[in-house]
């Protein structure tokens, strides 16, 4: 049982195999690496917080990678939903 399509399961991750002419892909991958850069922005913040002993950069990390994480489990939970064809419509 596969929860995506096999030809949007490249899509989903920007591999060179994506067909980029369709919209769809463009979505998945630009949310991929915005979620990517985002958490290696955060992660780099956090690294330096704890490095020099910034409270403050340490603090900011805990935040935003729990709101990273509640996201992506909103996301996953919308896409679930949104994409269930099991459900009885009436």
């Amino acid at each position: 049982m596969h929860l995506l399509p096999p030809r949007h399961f490249a899509t989903l991750f920007c591999a060179s195999t994506a067909p980029i002419g369709h919209q769809i892909g463009r979505s998945y991958c630009s949310f991929v690496v915005s979620v990517r850069v985002s958490i290696m922005v955060v992660s780099l913040a956090g690294f330096i917080g704890a490095c020099y002993r910034n409270t403050f950069l340490m603090r900011l990390y805990l935040v935003v990678i729990f709101v990273v994480i509640a996201v992506l489990i909103d996301f996953i939970i919308f896409a679930y939903v949104v994409t269930d064809k099991g459900r009885v419509r009436g």
